[in-house]
């Protein structure tokens, strides 16, 4: 590429400089005019010439080559330069000479800096920056460590990073070090910034920063004590008992630098508390964290926290401790500065009773995270207090099982972020409940253990978002089903579910998931696959079933019936196994029922020998019939009698990868594969994919080699791509 850009800018420069040194047409007429009256002068012989010259006046000589005036000798050398650059004919006068003087110097001073600019832009480019992490993977060994070595030369260390294609950087620190002897004084580091120390520091309990540092040298001791120095402490049962004096000596003379106080002192609260108090004395403090505080602690705690001018951001776990979270809300929502709320409890049921916010209670709290089970009625309630709230994360909400009056939740008009991961409501609440805020989400994210279909309804959740969502960026829904072993044996036609238009444009599309009788469905963004890299993309199609165990192999009809239920909910089009060494029975059933499958991934397979061999290879062979499967991927490959097993039960395949472990011969074995492909005709395959992690292009030329040595195949190209190689034929 850098190549091809400087032949193309040096093309442009030759047909530039022919421009700056052509002949204007002005300077070639005046030079023919010229070449006449010469031409007319030299046909005079010597006498003529001596006559013609006593009976011309002096004043209106012609100043041409070999003129008789004296000084015309000096002027035509001193202006020889000029008359050689235009092929030699001294013949201007006057003002057309001197114009075509700076003509001439213009256009030697334009080639000059037509050069420079050449050179310049090869060094820039040469020196340019690799913008991608493919071309850096590529370049020469030898180029990589001189590139390493440089940068530690010159004595400095220059780090840049290349992300979302912009390189950031560079970020410089001085190494301090001699760069002939690589010899670095010890006492170096003290010569690095303040600000550089700040940035390693944010990444640092402030306690262990104070038990390394603190006695080092006199440097750090004046730095540790800087007022703009900001502290962040995590104290934990294990640590407050090995550090107990150097938190003391930091909460008793450092409460104003205390940025963050993050307590994790479920045995040694009473003790903790009863030695500090954390008052307006910690002017300073923006996040607090309490971890299973006693009640009583936690709830004076609370009411001390009001004093503080900073505390933007507090989260409460309180486990076990507390079942009514009634005076824990209300204490929480009369901190003036809270931006931040996580509210965790562990209790099955918790109660809660407040009342709806007056105008005078409400916060600012914009980041809510209510971790514990509620009813939407109580979240109703919460959110009440929090007009400002953009961000609300529920970890767990059920029906109103026990009130039937649905209370209306308040405007949340900047509301752009709602995720509910544990979601055991109706769809009726929830689309109410988006309806009546007057959100403007971007985000929604549901999970569902609720086990009703409605939430597979797609034309359900395309009303909602049409109605309601119109600035929805990002949609997620997490379906979980039981299969009923008793239940009966559906009939229904595969479904359409999320594969209409609307769903494409936006390419939401439909994922499941199989774990014995579990069935997960998963709508979400597409992301590209393993079989997505070489072909184009039917989105439409792309529906994916990934397998983590089949049901129990004693009673054939629970697979059957699985996958009976999953077909009601959606088509399947590609099919992942993960269950380590998955029977070739179950197998082929798996394909029999999924007839519309197009690509197969499976992680390792058992090749079945038993008294039913026969029957089952009765079934291979009807199963091969009728699948089109065209695209496989054998993950862990124990023998090659898989491979060819596989090859047989996806006979239309055309694309094959298999990942190789280190000690098999890939020469034997590639040699082995291609010879049973022809020999067994077979007119479909024609890509294969072997995934090595040693790969390189000693190994291609092998295999080159081998390829031609043994005819296997007459047109094919073969490469390699970080550690797959690729073999195409025709």
């Amino acid at each position: 590429m850098q190549q091809q850009i400087f032949l193309f800018i040096a093309f442009y420069t030759v047909q530039i400089m022919n421009f700056l040194i052509s002949e204007p047409d002005e300077i070639r007429r005046l030079r023919r005019n010229s070449i006449e009256n010469a031409s007319h002068y030299s046909v005079l012989d010597k006498d003529q010439y001596d006559a013609t010259s006593t009976s011309i006046d002096p004043n209106n000589l012609v100043d041409c080559q070999g003129g008789g005036r004296k000084s015309s000798s000096s002027s035509s050398s001193s202006r020889g330069w000029r008359n050689r650059l235009y092929r030699g004919v001294s013949t201007c006068t006057g003002a057309a000479c001197l114009h075509q003087d700076v003509i001439a110097s213009c256009k030697l001073i334009g080639v000059i800096l037509v050069i420079i600019a050449i050179i310049f832009f090869y060094h820039w480019w040469k020196h340019q920056s690799i913008q991608s992490n493919e071309t850096y993977v590529n370049l020469p060994t030898s180029e990589i460590e001189t590139q390493d070595l440089n940068q530690f030369e010159s004595g400095f260390w220059s780090s840049r990073y290349y992300q979302y294609d912009v390189w950031h950087g560079p970020h410089r620190l001085s190494l301090l070090f001699d760069p002939e002897t690589w010899k670095m004084p010890i006492t170096s580091i003290e010569n690095l910034s303040n600000e550089l120390f700040y940035e390693i520091f944010d990444y640092l309990d402030g306690s262990e920063i104070y038990q390394a540092f603190s006695n080092l040298n006199y440097h750090f001791q004046q730095f540790l004590n800087y007022s703009s120095f900001l502290l962040k402490i995590r104290i934990n049962s294990s640590s407050y008992k090995s550090y107990m004096n150097t938190y003391q000596q930091i909460l008793f003379n450092n409460k104003h630098r205390i940025i963050s106080l993050h307590l994790f002192l479920p045995l040694q609260s009473n003790e903790f508390f009863s030695s500090y108090s954390i008052d307006s004395s910690f002017n300073c403090l923006e996040s607090l964290l309490l971890f299973k505080i006693p009640p009583s602690i936690l709830l004076s705690l609370l009411i001390n926290l009001t004093c503080l001018p900073r505390l933007f951001s507090l989260t409460i776990d309180t486990q076990r401790t507390l079942d009514d979270l009634t005076e824990v809300y209300r204490l929480i929502f009369l901190l003036p500065k809270l931006k931040y709320l996580k509210c965790s409890a562990r209790r099955t049921v918790v109660f809660m009773s407040l009342p709806i916010a007056k105008k005078e209670q409400l916060t600012n709290i914009e980041y809510l995270v209510i971790n514990h089970s509620c009813t939407f009625n109580q979240v109703s309630t919460i959110i009440s207090y929090t007009p400002e709230l953009y961000h609300l994360n529920l970890m767990k909400s059920y029906d109103n099982y026990f009130n039937n009056e649905i209370l209306l939740p308040m405007d949340l008009f900047r509301l752009t972020y709602l995720s509910i991961k544990m979601c055991d409501i109706m769809l009726d609440e929830l689309e109410l409940f988006i309806a009546e805020t007057g959100c403007n989400l971007k985000v929604l994210r549901i999970i569902t253990h609720s086990h009703e279909r409605d939430y597979l309804d797609a034309d359900r959740w395309q009303e909602l978002i049409e109605d309601y969502l119109l600035d929805l960026e990002e949609f997620y829904l997490k379906y979980h089903e039981k299969v009923d072993p008793e239940a009966a044996m559906s009939d229904t036609l595969p479904s359409d579910n999320f594969r209409s238009l609307f769903w494409i444009e936006r390419q939401w599309l439909m994922d499941v998931e199989m774990n014995s009788l579990k069935i997960v469905c998963s709508i979400g963004s597409y992301r590209k696959r393993w079989y997505d890299m070489n072909s184009s993309i039917e989105i439409s199609k792309s529906t994916r079933l990934t397998v983590w165990n089949v049901p129990d192999v004693d009673y054939r009809g629970l697979l059957k019936l699985t996958i009976g239920e999953i077909l009601t909910i959606t088509q399947i089009y590609h099919l992942e196994i993960f269950q380590r060494n998955i029977c070739s029975n179950e197998l082929i059933e798996l394909i029999d029922k999924l007839s519309a499958l197009d690509s197969l991934k499976i992680y390792s397979l058992g090749l079945l020998e038993s008294i039913f061999a026969d029957f089952y290879e009765h079934e291979l062979h009807l199963v091969a019939n009728k699948n089109n499967i065209s695209k496989v991927y054998f993950v862990k490959m124990d023998d090659i009698e898989e491979v060819y097993f596989l090859i047989r039960l996806c006979p239309r395949m055309t694309y094959l990868k298999i990942n190789l472990i280190d000690n098999v011969d890939y020469e034997i074995f590639l040699k082995d594969l291609l010879m049973k492909i022809n020999n067994d005709c077979n007119q479909y395959l024609r890509s294969l994919c072997l995934y090595i992690p040693t790969a390189n292009n000693d190994m291609i030329n092998k295999l080159q080699d081998m390829i031609n040595r043994e005819k296997l195949l007459h047109y094919f190209t073969i490469k390699l791509e970080f550690d797959n190689i690729y073999l195409q034929w025709k």
